[in-house]
């Protein structure tokens, strides 16, 4: 193929590479480059006369957008919808609190004891009193001041008991949030199959949490239960995270992860239960043992992150840590409690302003 030039003529391509002859293709023909651009697709003309945005295109008129007023009886509308959900949350949290008040007793030392399922007669009232004022002797309600209320802040154990909490809630609520997705991105299942996984992992931890319950009163043992659930989540964790090739295994230790972790909660409230004295310094105790649970919940709702799958090493590595805090913890408190026991019982040291009180190991 020869291209010859004439700057008179109009470019031709000549399609016969023997000929001498200067002949016009057929491109030539059809997009010659003497004619100008602007002829076929002039640019003084208005681009809206051919694609007017008043008028509605095939989309909007195949899928009209419905304004709330305008909407009909049987058409759905996302506000309408929001709106009825909202109302049906109110209605239902009104529902409860009238059950609630229902069937919620008073306090056994109230004198204007409230209960109408009939749940404790006189005598037992009078016995559950007896028997918290033979334990610590603070059944009688005393007299509120904020001297006493922020008095608790000065006892360090109330901070361990709320840092136990935070860190039992952070894995629990982590667990709660990105379980169903552990198991569909780290472990593989489909989400359907993950979502009914994650019931049986909670039915275990109902088991041990009435088993480490039923031991902790029988065999006076608080701080141990607390220890056993911590390493029994540290166990749990670490096969979920580096069990690698073996899904059954993984979704085995979310058994063992997800039943250390919500066990501990009745347990450290126990826990803390048993070792505090003073309806005031216990009201202190109950709010940072809530504040700590909370901060628990922020951290547990952020480790477990999408991009980290399918190892979630990182989310992992904190829950596994937040347990370890909890050992430490533990430690430090039983150590601390043996020490002062033994102290109270040569009479060299009144424990929470009761010479008969001792501490809950």
């Amino acid at each position: 193929m020869a291209l010859r030039q004439d700057p008179e003529k109009q470019v031709t391509l000549d399609f016969n590479p023997g000929s001498d002859k200067q002949t016009s293709s057929h491109f030539d023909n059809k997009y010659p480059v003497d004619q100008p651009y602007d002829n076929k697709y002039p640019i003084d003309q208005p681009y809206d006369n051919k694609y007017p945005v008043d008028q509605p295109s095939d989309y909007d008129n195949k899928f009209p957008v419905r304004h709330h007023e305008e909407s009909g009886p049987g058409d759905y509308d996302p506000i309408i919808a929001q709106y009825s959900d909202a109302q049906i949350k109110r209605i239902l949290t009104c529902l409860v609190a009238l059950l609630g008040y229902t069937f919620l007793v008073s306090f056994p030392d109230n004198k204007n004891f409230r209960s109408i399922i009939h749940f404790l007669s006189v005598e037992e009232r009078q016995l559950i009193c007896a028997r918290v004022n033979q334990d610590r002797s603070d059944a009688d309600l005393e007299e509120f001041t904020v001297k006493k209320w922020l008095g608790g802040a000065k006892d360090w154990k109330i901070w361990a008991y709320g840092l136990c909490f935070g860190c039992a809630t952070t894995v629990s609520y982590a667990l709660a949030y990105f379980l169903p997705i552990i198991l569909n991105l780290g472990l593989g299942y489909d989400t359907g199959t993950a979502q009914c996984l994650i019931a049986p992992p909670y039915a275990f931890a109902a088991i041990i949490m009435v088993l480490t319950g039923w031991f902790g009163d029988k065999y006076h043992q608080r701080g141990l239960c607390v220890a056993f659930n911590a390493i029994l989540c540290i166990i749990g964790l670490a096969v979920m995270g580096w069990a690698y090739g073996d899904t059954r295994a993984r979704y085995f230790g979310a058994f063992f992860a997800t039943a250390g972790a919500n066990a501990n909660v009745p347990s450290v409230l126990t826990y803390q239960a048993n070792n505090i004295r003073g309806q005031w310094k216990r009201a202190f105790c109950s709010a940072t043992l809530v504040g700590g649970g909370a901060l628990g919940g922020i951290v547990g709702s952020t480790v477990f992150r999408s991009k980290d799958s399918p190892t979630y090493v990182p989310g992992l590595s904190v829950a596994m840590g937040s347990q370890v805090v909890i050992l430490l913890t533990v430690i430090l408190l039983t150590v601390t409690f043996k020490s002062n026991n033994k102290k109270a019982d040569r009479g060299e040291k009144i424990l929470e302003d009761l010479p008969s009180f001792r501490y809950t190991v």
